[in-house]
């Protein structure tokens, strides 16, 4: 029973941390989700400006190829 218990101490002793990183990680993505959203947000306001005379380089990320392919390898 003894060795019971302290395999309970030590997993709580570990899960702590492991929420810990989680909860850091879970706040990181959304940050990045919504930094890329801006910056797409920004990205066709400004061509929408200045027309679709290619003056703005194309940021292959923010293309609708790349977005299915990061959909598809998820």
């Amino acid at each position: 029973m003894p060795q019971l218990d302290e395999n309970y101490f030590k997993k709580r002793i570990l899960e702590s941390p492991r929420r810990a990183m989680t909860k850091i990680w879970n706040s990181r993505e959304k940050q990045i989700a919504t930094v890329i959203e801006n910056v797409a947000g920004i990205h066709g306001s400004i061509e929408g400006l200045v027309g679709n005379q290619k003056a703005l380089p194309k940021i292959e990320t923010l293309s609708l190829e790349s977005i299915a392919e990061e959909e598809e390898e998820i």
